[in-house]
């Protein structure tokens, strides 16, 4: 009972907190506003709540995970991608979704969100690094077929990409552990 009173408690604080920052948020976008205008743009000045609410459910699971609970941080990522399905954030809370599944060695779980990260965004850096964590998860898996053709693809066909020389350097070593 004391346990679940603390984390209830810690939940109430976090929240609190985040509330108490929308003000402070608010008013320094409105101060981006100001600037804007002065700039000679004629926009109105608005309020962009829907931004800072998805701020705040983003950051506040970012809390749970410097506090080291991974349950919270991931319920309040997996509301934050149901709910912010234009969130600026989505690409971050998918890694750190599936960061946790793959910690946790639930590499068929960090496969599914890592796809999902790849499919939302693709041909962006972290919709590549998604597709590139899927193949080290099948690789974990022992799916060397699977992994070895994520690798190649991603060799293939995203050479600008950072993860273009980390997938061929993983196809590299699945040549070498096969060849012996």
């Amino acid at each position: 009972m004391g346990e679940i009173m603390k984390n209830l408690l810690l939940s109430l604080a976090l929240t609190l907190t985040l509330i108490a920052m929308i003000p402070a948020a608010a008013h320094a976008q409105e101060q981006d506003q100001d600037q804007e205008q002065v700039k000679g743009k004629d926009k109105v000045k608005t309020y962009d709540l829907e931004k800072v609410a998805d701020n705040l459910k983003y950051n506040n699971a970012l809390q749970f995970i410097r506090l080291n609970l991974q349950d919270k941080a991931l319920q309040e990522f997996q509301e934050y991608l149901e709910v912010y399905i234009h969130g600026n954030n989505r690409a971050d809370a998918y890694r750190h979704v599936a960061g946790i599944y793959f910690s946790r060695f639930d590499y068929q779980r960090a496969v599914k969100l890592y796809r999902e990260l790849y499919e939302e965004f693709n041909n962006t850096e972290p919709g590549i690094e998604g597709f590139f964590n899927m193949g080290i998860c099948y690789k974990k898996m022992g799916y060397d077929k699977k992994a070895e053709e994520i690798f190649s693809y991603i060799a293939g066909n995203y050479t600008y990409s950072n993860f273009a020389s980390q997938a061929r350097l993983q196809l590299d070593l699945i040549n070498i552990i096969n060849s012996n």
